[in-house]
């Protein structure tokens, strides 16, 4: 059987069978010996009270011993669980963490500053945003009314390998006669053609102008701008250019320039570029006065529109032929002006090798400034009839009244010849 187990009266822990003292607490373990009386006298051990000679006589006497009185304590019958520990000491509390202060409280103004701070700045870039949404909804409303596609490509600049010629220019002597004066031809009417011995000559290109023009001409071979680092619309083979010196108009958008490029490796890089190949070869084939609505065959493409098409006809030219015509580029609703429309020729040769783009700006009397015109939405919302009557304006004006003259600048193009 079973002997019943005590407990430890002070700490609750289990004694053993024997013990005297409690082997967890220490404590004496009632019933073990006998039980203490109300007064336990404590005794220091025999000392020796001997007075040590290099003490001196006026020490103080010695203290009594202590008695100490403990209360009794009444064991609890056997196998009676203790009772339940009780805590001696109260619940520990951390101290508050060091790392969060308490933080002093702050102004009311300072977070009504910064409150209306995000505000201004929510307006802010609500406005910017509004503005390019209504930009960008204005530039695609005037292209979609526009007649033409849009090009994508633009004109690019790559480095050249440049080759100075020099031109002859015949120059009038004093007293020599005044030349000619020959009849305009009418709008949209082939003129004849006034070919003369050439002037330039470069990588099998040659062709003759005057000092009508302008008073020098250079040539130049631009490479192939290629690669996965340059946009679509800058792409191009190598090809050969030439540009103009002293031209008669200065200060216009676009420079004075001819260009020649292979046409089979512009079409590989560009299915845009054959699109524009075979609209100018059907042309070409048919002869038709009538402008397409997708606007005349133009290289380099551009990132903008044609804008209008006016003085269109036919020329040939020495082993090809093209279409002549006078334009406009933009991007937006925008007056015809004198800065912006240039004469273009765009040809090919007759084997098809080569397609030739020739840039000249032209200028009439009858187109007011730019800044003249109110831009206005009502001049907006009519630009496709403003275009129109400035395309009839211009049909209707002779080849003399321009600068420089449409007739000068087809002799140009009648001269050319390409044998690379």
């Amino acid at each position: 059987m079973n002997e019943p187990k005590n407990f430890c009266q002070y700490c609750g822990a289990p004694l053993s069978p024997g013990v005297h003292f409690c082997e967890a607490c220490g404590q004496p373990v009632p019933g073990s010996s006998p039980a203490p009386s109300d007064e336990t006298l404590i005794s220091p051990a025999p000392l020796d009270y001997s007075r040590p000679s290099d003490v001196p006589a006026q020490l103080e006497p010695e203290q009594p011993p202590t008695v100490l009185h403990i209360p009794p304590v009444t064991p609890p019958a056997m196998g009676t669980p203790p009772p339940p520990k009780t805590p001696p000491y109260p619940p520990y509390t951390p101290p508050p963490s060091p790392s969060q202060p308490n933080s002093p409280k702050r102004p009311w103004w300072i977070f009504l500053i910064v409150g209306v701070v995000v505000v201004c700045c929510l307006c802010v870039a609500a406005a910017v945003a509004g503005y390019y949404f209504f930009s960008i909804s204005s530039v695609q409303t005037i292209q979609d009314e526009l007649p033409v596609e849009v090009p994508v490509l633009v004109e690019t600049q790559a480095p050249v390998e440049t080759v100075v010629v020099t031109v002859q220019i015949p120059v009038l002597e004093a007293g020599a006669g005044e030349p000619e004066q020959t009849e305009a031809p009418q709008a949209n009417e082939e003129p004849t053609p006034s070919i003369e011995a050439p002037t330039i000559s470069y990588e099998g290109v040659s062709f003759s102008f005057g000092p009508e023009i302008a008073s020098a001409a250079e040539g130049q071979i631009i490479p192939a701008a290629t690669g996965e680092d340059i946009p679509p619309w800058e792409i191009t083979p190598g090809h050969t250019q030439f540009s103009f010196s002293d031209y008669i108009l200065q200060n216009t958008f676009h420079n004075p320039q001819i260009i020649v490029y292979p046409v089979e490796e512009y079409a590989q890089l560009s299915e845009g570029v054959s699109t524009i190949v075979g609209d100018l070869r059907r042309l070409l084939a048919e002869r038709s006065m009538t402008v397409p609505e997708s606007g005349l065959p133009f290289l380099p493409t551009w990132n903008a529109a044609q804008m209008m098409q006016t003085q269109f006809t036919y020329l040939d030219f020495k082993n090809g032929s093209g279409i002549r015509y006078l334009t406009q580029y933009g991007q937006a609703a925008w007056p015809i002006n004198n800065e912006s429309m240039f004469y273009t020729f765009q040809g090919l040769t007759e084997d098809g090798l080569y397609y030739i783009s020739a840039i000249f700006p032209v200028s009439n009397p009858v187109l007011p400034p730019a800044d003249s015109v109110d831009l206005s939405d009502d001049f907006i919302d009519r630009f496709p009839e403003y275009v129109a009557e400035t395309e009839a304006l211009l049909d209707g004006e002779p080849a003399a009244n321009f600068t420089p003259e449409i007739t000068v600048l087809d002799n140009l193009l009648y001269s050319l010849e390409i044998h690379p």
